[in-house]
């Protein structure tokens, strides 16, 4: 079928559905950014569950040539709702995610600070998203590249939120012959944002090399 422009293929089973339903099935989604993004992005996901657990298996998001693979289980049998993935890719190119054409149907929004500056906007992030649910995220990445310039190798985090908290660590990081390891936890009850990252034995020249030779966003 197809819904604004977006063009899926649903499969599914229903099992025991007079006791504790249970469901099975296959999806594949296209164009879900909007028919003019220019992103060429498509979905293929296999999905299974309950009404207190859902799993789904990511057997392919494909955005603009970059390619994630990965599991997510949605717990939903507590008040609070638990989100656990893994995702992973073996290169993401940040330059592949510049604005194609004017009609996209959903944006990439950045959090901005409650107050106005003369760099963000007079706009009140959300605090009370962050109690919606409980997650725990793994993320890899083998390259992060933009262009031809490869800006981090082997690139492992992870992202946890729990009871307003929101953390972001970075487990490994290899940049321009070092590493940079650290994180960021931003506490929604009192609305403090702490950064703590460490940056070992970072080669600068070889650095800015990659950046003003190869980079298009960062481009020199």
């Amino acid at each position: 079928f197809s819904v604004m422009g977006v063009k899926a293929s649903v499969d599914l089973d229903l099992y025991d559905v007079f006791s504790n339903i249970k469901f099975e099935g296959k999806a594949k989604a296209t164009n879900f950014l909007g028919k003019n993004s220019g992103f060429d992005e498509s979905l293929d996901i296999a999905y299974k569950g309950d009404l207190k657990n859902i799993v789904l298996g990511i057997r392919e998001l494909s955005v603009a040539g970059n390619v994630v693979k990965g599991d997510v289980e949605l717990d939903l049998s507590n008040k609070i709702p638990f989100v656990k993935g893994e995702f992973a890719s073996s290169k993401i190119d940040i330059s592949s995610f510049g604005k194609k054409e004017d009609k996209v149907a959903f944006g990439f929004g950045l959090i901005k600070e409650a107050k106005a500056t003369s760099l963000a906007p007079n706009e009140v992030v959300p605090y009370d998203v962050f109690y919606v649910a409980n997650a725990n995220v793994d993320v890899k990445v083998g390259q992060i590249v933009d262009n031809k310039g490869v800006l981090v190798k082997d690139f492992i985090s992870n992202v946890a939120l729990n009871n307003g908290v929101l953390e972001f660590k970075i487990q490994k990081a290899e940049i321009a012959d070092g590493k940079l390891l650290g994180g960021i936890v931003l506490n929604a009850k009192n609305r403090q944002l702490n950064v703590d990252l460490n940056a070992n034995k970072i080669n600068l020249v070889n650095l800015m090399k990659v950046v003003s030779s190869d980079s298009k966003v960062f481009s020199v």
